[in-house]
């Protein structure tokens, strides 16, 4: 599934970034999923690990465990593709200016800042989620001490 679904998923990532990159004139070349500056050589490549798609699963798992209609996971996996992405997209770009300035702190930035980032990025979109629903109603079922 991975080379038929995440690997064009992430070339279409690196395309993206480096379009954007580009869009204000900045340097960037891209091939398949690396992203590379044509004057300095710094290149990033993007992994399996680094498409959000990890951080859009464990959100999609959550909003099926979730009592909800399908329209309204839909509308929450909707939302939560769009948020997770587009800030995936700003964390390839960052990573990206980051690593020709600073190995350390694209170390710091690519292992640990980012990667929390995204994942509270996917709980902010469940529990803004969880908010928007409406309220549950109670089954008829009491459970009554004795």
């Amino acid at each position: 599934m991975g080379d038929h679904v995440v690997t064009p998923f992430i070339a279409f990532l690196a395309w993206l970034s480096g379009a954007l990159v580009r869009l204000p004139g900045g340097l960037a070349e891209v091939t398949d999923t690396i992203i590379r500056h044509p004057l300095n050589g710094f290149a990033i490549k993007i992994a399996y690990g680094c498409s959000g798609l990890e951080a859009f699963i464990l959100l999609a798992a959550a909003m099926m465990a979730y009592p909800a209609t399908w329209p309204q996971r839909a509308l929450g996996w909707s939302a939560g593709a769009v948020a997770i992405m587009s800030l995936n997209v700003v964390r390839v770009i960052s990573l990206y200016y980051i690593g020709q300035y600073s190995r350390a702190w694209f170390d710091w930035a690519h292992l640990y800042a980012w990667d929390v980032l995204i994942m509270i990025d996917g709980m902010v979109v469940f529990f803004l989620w969880i908010r928007w629903l409406p309220p549950r109603r109670l089954s008829g079922h009491v459970c009554k001490a004795s």
